[in-house]
């Protein structure tokens, strides 16, 4: 399940809403970072109980797949991806939605499970092939049809801009944009504090 956002042309579809397991998840922390105050005995279960919450929400609520007018950004834990359409090549169907780009670059989408029905209506196209166990549609196969998948869902919103700019034919002439990939310093860097307070929050609770 992926829930959709839009903001005027933007579309964001999330695995899990941001904004209010957000708030609820800095609530929690809040919450178990005032125990230990009051009591000790709740050192160890504060702890590991925070870092299992946190995550819990960098790996499910934090990645996102935002489709813009003319790119796509794959935000997933530890790496946030942008590409434009004309570097897109095509899109494969596993255990999570990847995007193929031109020069044989793979970027998985963390926020949007794969689905099997965009693999099998890859494969009744004539010109559908299979890279390993993964079905691949390239962008000249994508349709506009009505998607039931939320893999579907976001092949069928970049076929709508492609189709409407007209990005489908400048794209294979032009030469591909490249990818912008930077790595999400804060998330790994509160991801190593969190599990470094854990291990001596259980370790000073288990004392």
């Amino acid at each position: 399940m992926v829930h959709l956002r839009r903001a005027g042309d933007v579309e964001v579809y999330e695995r899990l809403r941001f904004v209010p397991l957000t708030v609820g998840a800095a609530a929690a922390g809040v919450v178990l970072a005032a125990l230990p105050v009051f009591d000790l005995r709740y050192l160890a279960f504060s702890a590991g109980l925070g870092l299992v919450l946190w995550l819990l929400w960098a790996f499910a609520v934090w990645p996102r797949v935002t489709v813009e007018t003319d790119a796509v950004l794959v935000r997933n834990t530890f790496t946030t991806t942008r590409f434009a359409f004309s570097a897109l090549d095509g899109v494969a169907s596993g255990f999570t939605l990847d995007f193929l780009l031109r020069g044989g670059r793979r970027v998985r989408a963390w926020a949007v499970p794969g689905q099997q029905n965009l693999a099998i209506e890859a494969m009744r196209s004539a010109d559908a092939h299979a890279s390993g166990f993964q079905p691949v549609r390239r962008v000249s196969e994508l349709t506009v049809g009505t998607a039931t998948t939320p893999a579907g869902q976001v092949a069928a919103s970049i076929a709508r801009r492609l189709a409407a700019a007209g990005a489908a034919q400048v794209g294979v002439a032009d030469p591909p944009a490249d990818a912008v990939r930077r790595v999400n310093v804060i998330v790994i860097a509160v991801t190593c504090l969190v599990v470094v307070l854990a291990v001596v929050g259980i370790a000073g609770g288990a004392s």
